[in-house]
This record gives C-alpha cells, structure tokens and sequence, in this order.
C-alpha cells in the first residue's frame, strides 16, 4: 500500500543504495524541491515593477503588538489570496503592499478589499494604485 510511511521508507532506501548517477538525479530533484518550496509570487512574476501593476498598500496600526499586527497580516494574505488575481505581496514591519494582474476594474476591486480591510483590527489605512 502507498502511504506517507511507504514512501519515505522507499526514498530513504533509494538514497542509501542509489548509483552515482542516481545520487546525481536525486541531488538535483532535491536542488529543484527547494527552489519550488522558496518560491515566492515575485519570483514567478519577473514582469513586476514597482508602480506599474494596479496595488493596494495596507499601513497597520503602529500602537500595535507585533504578535498582534503578525496576525492581522496573515488574516489580509488569507482574504487577498481568496479574492484576488494576485502577482506579488511585499511586507514590511509596517506596512504591506499587494500587487494585482491587471484587469479591468481593478481600481475598484482593490478598493472594495480595501473598505472591508478597515473593519479588521490592527489595519490603520490602505491606498489603492491602479497605475498600468
């Protein structure tokens, strides 16, 4: 039977009884996994610039904990993933800024994610730009 057990056992012995040439493959499969696990949306997206794909930057509240604005932060990724056609999100300790493919009505989307940003604690502002 084919379970997570199965194939780890599987692996690890392929690993301890592999070829060089099968050592090489095995290298390089692993190589490509954790390039894949690193990816980032900015990676997959190299035709990003700044302040030319529509955004919407999202400043936090400053008198809030981090534990707190940590929370808020992945609470906004969680609904933008959600609902929107999302290329790039940049993050700082303050702020963060999610990058859209450009569609139409895109200033308009952003800005309706933005108005029910507001009601989450911890959000202090947001700004859309919808610049192509």
């Amino acid at each position: 039977m084919e379970n997570p057990i199965t194939h780890a056992r599987g692996v690890i012995q392929l690993q301890e009884h592999a070829t060089p040439a099968q050592k090489v493959l095995l290298d390089r499969l692993q190589a490509i996994e954790e390039r894949l696990s690193t990816f980032d949306d900015s990676v997959r997206a190299p035709n990003v610039r700044v302040g030319t794909n529509p955004s919407i930057s999202i400043d936090f509240d400053e008198r809030a904990s981090k534990l707190a604005t940590d929370k808020t932060r992945k609470q906004i990724e969680e609904l933008a993933r959600e609902s929107l056609p999302i290329i790039a999100i940049g993050q700082a300790s303050d702020f963060m800024e999610i990058v859209i493919h450009p569609v139409i009505g895109a200033r308009a989307t952003l800005q309706r994610f933005g108005e029910s940003l507001i009601a989450i604690p911890g959000v202090a502002r947001y700004e859309v730009s919808a610049c192509y």
